[in-house]
């Protein structure tokens, strides 16, 4: 099985300038990371990548997106990125998280800890 470094994708993040990180929370000792760019008081645009850890591009793109583009936009807009929700499934190429959950198809669940923090967040 092909395993990727998360720790990359955290380095990553914390090279970018100009934007805030915050861990939302950790599963299975990984954090999962939000960053708030642009101006505080615009309308805001959620990106999110890597709800399927075998799908690594949606992360790759909001990488690149963090380290090129948001800049483009950040007199108009607020982006808050998540760039990796699940973060143990990304580093084991797994579609289903560490407790063999689909993440994307259970958000009625309140026992999936990516769900829970994801949704703490999106509340506010």
């Amino acid at each position: 099985m092909v395993q990727r470094d998360y720790n990359a994708v955290v380095r990553r993040v914390e090279a970018v300038s100009g934007i805030d990180v915050q861990i939302l929370g950790e599963v299975e000792g990984l954090p999962i990371l939000c960053v708030s760019a642009g101006r505080g008081d615009a309308p805001v645009v959620y990106i999110n990548g890597g709800t399927h850890g075998d799908e690594p591009a949606g992360v790759e793109a909001a990488l690149a997106f963090l380290q090129g583009e948001w800049e483009r936009w950040a007199d108009r807009v607020r982006f808050e990125v998540i760039p990796c929700l699940c973060p143990w499934s990304y580093a084991h190429n797994a579609r289903f998280n560490a407790q063999d959950v689909d993440v994307n198809w259970e958000f009625l669940r309140d026992d999936v800890p990516e769900i829970e923090i994801l949704q703490d967040f999106l509340a506010g």
